[in-house]
């Protein structure tokens, strides 16, 4: 019996930690002072109690690409695309959990200046001072809802292969996704972690008997796609879209923005409903 725990056991660490950043590559300790104070300020009344350092552990973080349109790049092997996305940029989500509730604290680092956006004098000189700093940028607040990548995604498809990695801000799916390889590190799935609008409308894209969406095909479908207005359909989604013709036979809360200045002055986050997956 022990040797059946201690092996469920290692089976659970390799899926958790194939997703979950280890923030130790990153020494983000110094922030704890800043999110403790943040979050209890902005969600002051929300919470059942405030938050302490206690309740952030570096360990639970995920890290989620953001810099790199993954569907404009020719390869699907994981590693070399995971080289990419590393220079492309990335944020980190530190999930705390209060009493059944989940705060997940988005922690980004400071990129130069933009001239091209315009400042007043006093955002400028923020931005500047910022450089290559860690630092909070979005607080969302999920009420009476566990918030874990990992046990949404292992319970969609099981064990989660190592080499899994999660990116934000593609096309059309804008919040993160879960990119799933197989054993031959070629990624093969794209699994979202959101609630998508119109997400019917490409339901021909999944993969057989799989939870999750054939990644080459649903690559070469949105490609195809002429690019979203962003003020309509949120700017995002598949609401202006037809079922996909495929080649292959297929079955059938509260987000604030702390820092209004992310990657270049751009705003990554927009207002988000947080659901669990659903097929």
């Amino acid at each position: 019996m022990k040797r059946f725990l201690v092996l469920f056991i290692s089976t659970l660490l390799i899926a958790t930690l194939s997703i979950c950043a280890s923030a130790a590559e990153d020494d983000l300790s110094s922030l704890t002072n800043i999110i403790v104070p943040t979050v209890n300020d902005l969600l002051d009344g929300k919470l059942s109690r405030r938050v302490s350092a206690s309740d952030v552990n570096y360990d639970d973080a995920f890290k989620i690409y953001v810099g790199v349109n993954v569907f404009k790049m020719d390869t699907v092997n994981v590693d070399e695309m995971k080289n990419a996305l590393e220079d492309g940029g990335y944020i980190y989500e530190i999930p705390l959990y209060i009493d059944g509730d989940t705060v997940l604290v988005d922690i980004a680092i400071g990129k130069p200046l933009d001239e091209s956006v315009e400042f007043t004098e006093e955002e400028r000189q923020k931005v500047l001072a910022n450089v290559g700093k860690w630092q909070v940028t979005t607080v969302k607040f999920y009420n009476d809802e566990i918030v874990n990548y990992t046990t949404e995604i292992s319970n969609k498809i099981g064990k989660i292969p190592e080499g899994t990695i999660l990116v934000g801000g593609l096309p059309r799916f804008r919040y993160a996704v879960a990119l799933i390889p197989n054993e031959k590190d070629e990624v093969v799935g794209l699994l979202p972690l959101s609630d998508i609008p119109g997400v019917d409308n490409i339901r021909a894209l999944r993969s057989a008997g799989q939870s999750y969406y054939d990644y080459k095909e649903t690559r070469k479908y949105i490609n195809q796609l002429p690019p979203l207005n962003p003020d309509e359909a949120g700017g995002f989604g598949f609401l202006d879209t037809e079922a996909p013709a495929s080649s292959n036979t297929f079955p059938y809360k509260l987000i604030i923005i702390v820092t209004a200045v992310f990657a270049a002055g751009v705003v990554f986050f927009v207002h988000r409903r947080k659901t669990k997956i659903t097929d």
